[in-house]
C-alpha cells in the first residue's frame, strides 16, 4: 500500500511539475514570437494583426496582458476542450488587471481617466 502511495504521489508530482513548465514553455514561446505563433492556430489572429499595425506594434501581449498562473491554466483548459469563443471579451478581473499596464506608459491619458466617470476603481 505505501508504494502504491508513493507512486500516485510521484505521478502527481510529475504532472503538477509537467504543467507549470508547460504553461512557463508556452508564455515564453508566446512572447518570443509576439503572438503570432499562437495567433495562427487559434481565435487570436484578428486581434494580433490589429495590434501589430497599431501604435502598441512594438510591445509583447505579454506586456499589457500579464496572466497568472491560474489564468493561463484557464486557457489551456478552455482551449483543450474546444470552448473556445467566437469573439473574445476580456473579464472584468483581465480588464483592471490590465489597467496598471497601460499606466505604465500613458500616465497623463491613465490619470485623466481614473479621474474621470469611466474609471474601473
Amino acid at each position: 500500500m505505501m508504494r502504491y502511495l508513493k507512486f500516485v504521489g510521484l505521478v502527481v508530482a510529475l504532472g503538477a511539475g509537467l504543467s507549470i513548465v508547460f504553461v512557463y514553455g508556452a508564455s515564453y514561446y508566446y512572447t518570443s514570437q509576439r503572438g503570432q505563433g499562437c495567433a495562427s492556430c487559434h481565435e487570436m489572429a484578428a486581434y494580433t494583426s490589429a495590434v501589430h499595425s497599431s501604435a502598441h506594434r512594438t510591445l509583447t501581449c505579454l506586456n499589457c496582458h500579464e496572466a497568472s498562473l491560474a489564468t493561463k491554466l484557464r486557457h489551456i483548459r478552455v482551449h483543450l476542450s474546444g470552448s473556445a469563443p467566437e469573439e473574445i471579451h476580456l473579464r472584468d478581473v483581465d480588464l483592471t488587471e490590465m489597467t496598471s499596464a497601460c499606466q505604465k506608459c500613458h500616465q497623463h491619458e491613465y490619470a485623466s481617466w481614473h479621474a474621470g466617470p469611466h474609471s474601473a476603481t
